[in-house]
Parts: structure tokens; sequence; C-alpha cells
């Protein structure tokens, strides 16, 4: 489902930069974050929407891996606050999502201009998005 990437091709613009993964699934968080600290990011990752609350209100992160397909409060729900609380944050977000084939999600996704990962994803996606969204300039 996953591949790994060697670490000699391990993007350098992750180094010290602070990341929060938020995913239900345990095994995603683990893997998304062992990937981004091997990058040398600062990565902290929860599995529960209402946590990624209390930490996004609480600092600010460089970048953010997002879940869309969680429980209450799903990532659309986080996304939500986001835009009132700090709209900033939107630009360097990544939603990881399974609903490739979902037009809704997909015409939601377009609407919103949010870097998209569909699960599953390769690990070389994962960097190379990362390091894009972490290039982004916030929106005027």
């Amino acid at each position: 489902m996953y591949r790994q990437k060697s670490p000699s091709s391990v993007p350098s613009r992750l180094r010290g930069k602070r990341v929060l993964v938020v995913d239900d699934w345990p095994e995603v968080t683990s893997l998304i974050s062992e990937i981004l600290s091997q990058s040398g990011a600062q990565v902290e990752a929860v599995t529960d929407g209402y946590q990624a609350i209390q930490l996004l209100s609480a600092q600010p992160y460089d970048l953010l891996i997002l879940d869309l397909g969680m429980p209450h409060p799903d990532g659309w729900e986080i996304l939500d606050f986001m835009r009132q609380d700090a709209p900033e944050a939107l630009d360097h977000t990544i939603v990881l999502t399974g609903r490739r084939y979902d037009p809704q999600t997909r015409q939601r996704l377009a609407a919103e201009e949010l870097a998209v990962l569909y699960k599953p994803f390769s690990l070389e996606a994962l960097l190379d998005l990362a390091v894009r969204a972490l290039g982004r300039r916030p929106a005027a």
C-alpha cells in the first residue's frame, strides 16, 4: 500500500519544520510521522479531531496533514475551525482522503483549492506534496 523512499533522497526542506498529522487510523499517523521525522521534521500526531483543534489553537504549525474522513469532528469541521481561527494555515495544509472517486468530495476539494493526497498514496507523493505545501504563499 505504501512504498518507502530511501533516506538519502528525503527532502531537506522538511528539516526542523513543525508538522501536525491528524488521522483516525494510528497506522497512518505512525507511518507519516516516521517518514517525516526521518526527513528532519518535528512531528506531532493525533488520532482525534478534538485533540487536533486543541493543538491548532495553542500553537502554529508549518504543515498540517489532515484526514477528512474521521469521526466527529471530521476533517471538514477542522477546516471550518481553521478558516475562522487560523486561515493562513490552510495554505500549508494537505488533506488526506480515500474518496478519490466520489464526485461530491472531488468537487468540494476543487472549490477549496487545498492540496490533496488520495489514499492509498506513495511516500514519494507525500514528501513531494509536503515540500510543495510548505512553499505555498498565503492567499492574498
